[in-house]
């Protein structure tokens, strides 16, 4: 495939992080004639978006020319975001967090003005950067995103794997969104800016796990896996994702851009991966 033109519309995004929501967003974009960029450790990865037309950095420094910017790096306990002081001159910066930062509010709905209390060290870190972006001179726009799915990367390719688990702990609930319901709200944020708004990005039905692999199961004509009582001995990293319990209301960011959900759950989500 050659070189795209990806200037027709004098807009440019910078990513900090090409991962999995970067990548389909990126896709998008190009579409609309943006001039896409960022960074990736991965040389394999560079490889391929170079190919595609992309301006690929291993340094955490922002080219000339750039008129948004995305930061998506998960951060570390030593958050640093001192290299970003000087982009006050940008049209648009947004943060890729996570709806981690709420911590467990023990299955009650949370939005963007509830309380953060993070449990978890993710959660932590996540809100720690927040807090650190806000310090600075930006047109900061934080997406608290939820459980995220999408192709390749869902419960049908769990169950395929068998490394699908059915744990079972009522009144627990999870909230989740597809990758093209996250694209399609930063898109309207990319050409809407609303300097200093939080949203939290969520379908309109969180649920427990064991639904979504019982779905899944049902879609590929399978029978689900053993159903697993949480009081049993779990590995510590699923424990820790069963220790926050709280419902996701998403709906401040579709009324505050005009738009719908394209996936209200994740039946209509599952339904067109499979």
């Amino acid at each position: 495939m050659g070189e795209l033109n990806l200037d027709q519309s004098g807009k440019s995004l910078f990513i900090f992080g090409f991962g999995y929501v970067a990548q389909f967003l990126s896709a998008a974009l190009v579409k609309k004639g943006w001039k896409i960029g960022g960074t990736t450790r991965d040389e394999m990865k560079a490889m391929s978006l170079r190919r595609w037309g992309y301006e690929v950095s291993r340094d955490l420094k922002i080219p000339e020319g750039y008129t948004h910017v995305l930061y998506s790096i998960p951060p570390s306990s030593e958050i640093d975001v001192s290299f970003l002081k000087d982009l006050s001159s940008l049209k648009w910066f947004g943060y890729l967090s996570a709806t981690s930062v709420y911590g467990d509010h023990h299955g009650a709905w949370v939005n963007e003005g509830s309380l953060t209390n993070p449990v978890s060290v993710e959660g932590m870190n996540r809100l720690s950067a927040e807090l650190a972006l806000k310090n600075l001179a930006l047109p900061l726009h934080i997406f608290r995103l939820s459980g995220i799915y999408g192709p390749k990367r869902n419960a049908l390719e769990s169950v395929k794997a068998g490394k699908a688990q059915r744990i079972d702990k009522p009144g627990h609930f999870i909230s989740r969104i597809h990758v093209d319901d996250i694209v399609r709200i930063l898109e309207a944020s990319l050409e809407n800016p609303i300097p200093g708004e939080v949203f939290n990005l969520a379908d309109a039905h969180p649920c427990a796990s064991r639904d979504v692999i019982e779905y899944a199961c049902k879609l590929l004509k399978v029978d689900p896996p053993a159903l697993i009582p949480y009081s049993n001995v779990l590995p510590d990293h699923i424990r820790r994702f069963y220790e926050e319990n709280k419902r996701v209301d998403g709906g401040k960011a579709l009324k505050t851009f005009g738009i719908s959900l394209k996936y209200y759950s994740y039946r209509e989500g599952l339904g067109s991966l499979i």
